[in-house]
């Protein structure tokens, strides 16, 4: 993430979107629930101007209380 923070985050959306497809598969599956929280809970870390722009291009709400 420190080196190539826009590469991590792509990387983290191509995840939560497994993560997505898990969930709507087999919503029992506890651990999907985990990471998409956890991926959540880091991205909340990330300067308010790029949640913004998460939560507005994306339609991805990244807050902590989410994660």
């Amino acid at each position: 993430m420190e080196t190539s923070p826009v590469s991590a985050a792509n990387q983290g959306f191509k995840a939560l979107q497994c993560l997505d497809t898990a969930i709507a598969l087999d919503p029992d599956l506890k651990d999907a629930y985990l990471g998409s929280g956890l991926f959540n809970c880091i991205l909340s870390k990330y300067p308010r101007f790029l949640k913004y722009l998460l939560g507005f291009f994306g339609k991805f709400p990244v807050n902590i209380d989410t994660g």
